[in-house]
């Protein structure tokens, strides 16, 4: 599906945890992702909230999937990363304030992932996103992800992007 000006006017006045369920959602129902199976996986939202107009937290928990693993067992740490990259960039989607300007998630500048300790196939992960910046250029999120069993840190991230101009039709 695609997001079109009059589906994120739409999305304007939806909270931040819908505004997420709704990027989620059009993600998932998209034929073209790469990350599709993962998505489709049983991906949550456990919450949401805008502190401000510009700062926005959620954590996400899901299923480490065999598919996702590396030979030893564990959450790849490529999979990993592109789990990172879409996860903090669909926070940006739930700010109040220039949120429009992120809803098609803009372009990576970096993505920088610390890998502390495994995630066994078959873990359920909690991911905590954050932004830590957002304007209408440039934002910086910052992530973790935790072992749901034990609360352990499996790794962390900081994720900077630029924003780019919405065209008429944007697929997700």
């Amino acid at each position: 599906m695609a997001f079109t000006e009059g589906t994120v006017q739409e999305i304007r006045e939806l909270t931040p945890k819908q505004r997420l369920e709704e990027v989620l959602k059009r993600a998932q129902d998209s034929d073209d992702f790469f990350m599709l199976k993962w998505l489709r996986s049983g991906i949550t939202i456990k919450n949401a909230e805008a502190l401000s107009p510009t700062h926005c937290k959620a954590t996400f928990v899901f299923k480490v999937d065999n598919f996702y693993g590396n030979r030893s067992g564990n959450l790849h740490g490529g999979a990993a990363s592109a789990m990172y990259d879409i996860l903090t960039t669909m926070v940006l989607a739930a700010m109040t304030e220039n949120g429009d300007i992120w809803i098609n998630g803009g372009v990576s500048r970096s993505l920088d992932v610390t890998y502390i300790r495994p995630a066994p196939e078959g873990e359920v992960l909690e991911c905590s996103c954050e932004i830590v910046s957002a304007a209408k250029r440039l934002a910086l999120m910052k992530a973790e992800m935790r072992r749901q069993s034990d609360g352990a840190v499996v790794s962390t991230c900081k994720h900077d992007k630029a924003s780019v101009q919405i065209k008429r039709s944007i697929k997700l």
